[in-house]
């Protein structure tokens, strides 16, 4: 759990007084049986694709050779993907489930079909997604409409050898005051590949104060960046990172330390997180800060246009992360001699 200190830094609870109030269980059985009906959907839908009468004119197109349509393990699919049939409604419980969770955060047309039809095949699919965000009642009431022309976006060039998290756009996003005392986030964006590091904090942040949030967060895991933009001005941004760099004891020399064109970075970022916290915080607005860490998660896996359809984990890992809708990773593979091939198939 993350509680505020006096200065404004995070600092992780260790074990709770005998006296205090347990941790609410509802959360955390709210959290579990998310996770689980996913992934029952999956053991759902694998035991329809085995079994579905639905399915038996493309268990008939595997015999062809030219055919798209093939066993893998026991299971049917279509240029890989796994054949999902209308039984039991799982085809929109699979769009239910690839757009409405806090792990995917009620995401738009193009990335919830991105997110299905990267592991999931049926004829009508795309028709199916739009008709489900088109109803959907939560982005109807949450989601601010973007239909309006945007304005000029002016593009910061990136060095030639720039990689994750050396060069970044650094902002600070008011909030309303939650339980925890936060009402503020600092909010690290990686130009590179696009992935965000949100950390809650309070207004009156100081510049060691965000070194010591930079120090707790990316820097762990990437080191100090060679670039660092940002509105608060240069003069906000050399200090920080300095009180970074004597975290550490080392000499270094920021290249670059605000820039007048990042409002529309900055604006984008800050949308983006009030339209992902609206479906999921309470009433009273308090609880946003415990959000904050699924929503980074959700940012850093979702397919990126900017990126050719890439997420920003597969850029900076070189490979994509396993989602709960995943299914090969639920089958196990069959010997080759078990093996269905498309001259038994019948």
């Amino acid at each position: 759990m993350l509680k505020p200190a006096e200065d404004g830094f995070l600092t992780f609870a260790g074990d709770k007084p005998a006296d205090s109030p347990a941790e609410s269980d509802g959360e955390e059985e709210i959290q579990i049986t998310e996770l689980e009906l996913s992934q029952d959907l999956v053991d759902q839908i694998l035991q329809a694709n085995r079994s579905a009468n639905s399915l038996s004119i493309y268990r008939e197109k595997t015999k062809s050779d030219d055919s798209l349509f093939m066993f893998k393990d026991g299971l049917l699919t279509k240029d890989y993907k796994l054949v999902v049939p209308e039984d039991e409604n799982l085809r929109t419980k699979l769009i239910e489930a690839a757009h409405c969770p806090v792990t995917s955060a009620h995401t738009g047309w193009n990335k919830t079909k991105q997110i299905v039809y990267k592991r999931y095949w049926w004829a009508g699919m795309a028709a199916d997604v739009d008709r489900y965000i088109n109803n959907c009642w939560t982005c109807k009431v949450f989601k601010a409409p973007r239909d309006k022309t945007p304005g000029l976006m002016h593009s910061i060039p990136l060095k030639e050898d720039c990689c994750a998290f050396k060069s970044l756009v650094i902002d600070f996003k008011s909030m309303a005051e939650d339980q925890h005392g936060y009402n503020m986030i600092m909010v690290i964006m990686d130009r590179f590949t696009k992935a965000n590091w949100s950390i809650p904090c309070k207004d009156t942040v100081t510049a060691r104060a965000a070194a010591v949030l930079y120090y707790r967060g990316p820097y762990r895991v990437f080191g100090l960046p060679d670039e660092v933009i940002s509105d608060r001005g240069p003069q906000f941004v050399s200090q920080m990172m300095q009180e970074a760099v004597s975290l550490l004891n080392l000499k270094w020399k920021l290249a670059t330390s605000g820039h007048s064109q990042t409002a529309g970075q900055v604006e984008n970022l800050h949308q983006y997180i009030d339209q992902r916290l609206r479906p999921y915080i309470n009433h009273n607005q308090d609880d946003w800060s415990e959000f904050i860490p699924a929503l980074d998660a959700v940012q850093i896996i979702l397919p990126h246009n900017s990126l050719d359809g890439l997420s920003p984990k597969e850029v900076i890992m070189g490979f994509p992360m396993l989602g709960v809708l995943d299914w090969e990773d639920r089958v196990e593979p069959k010997p080759p001699k078990m093996e269905i091939n498309r001259q038994e198939a019948h």
